[in-house]
């Protein structure tokens, strides 16, 4: 996976960790153990935080992460689950993200 594909995998985390409307520290330490594996540096993490907001077209991120789909939506998953509770807007973003993945 390429740096664009990083940062726009870590956005669309992002914008799905901001989904419920509030952002819990163990939200924001699941965002930074990302950015970490993932292998951004400083100034690249600087970029996902300040690219993520909700002008964000996840879609068209997650259309050309497509190739990396299951990592994608694996992501979305332990993200949900990071301050333990999986909100409805959350399912409601990775289904959406899992339906446009399976279209070709």
């Amino acid at each position: 996976m390429n740096v664009e594909d990083k940062i726009k995998l870590c956005r669309i985390v992002g914008v799905l960790l901001l989904s419920d409307g509030r952002l819990l520290d163990d939200e924001v330490d699941y965002m930074r153990e990302l950015m970490e594996r993932l292998e951004l540096d400083e100034d690249e993490q600087v970029e996902v935080m300040d690219r993520i907001d909700g002008g964000t077209d996840v879609l068209t991120d997650a259309v050309a992460l497509r190739r990396h789909g299951e990592e994608l939506l694996g992501e979305l998953q332990q993200a949900s689950q990071a301050d333990g509770i999986i909100a409805g807007p959350e399912v409601d973003l990775i289904q959406m993200i899992a339906r446009v993945l399976r279209t070709e």
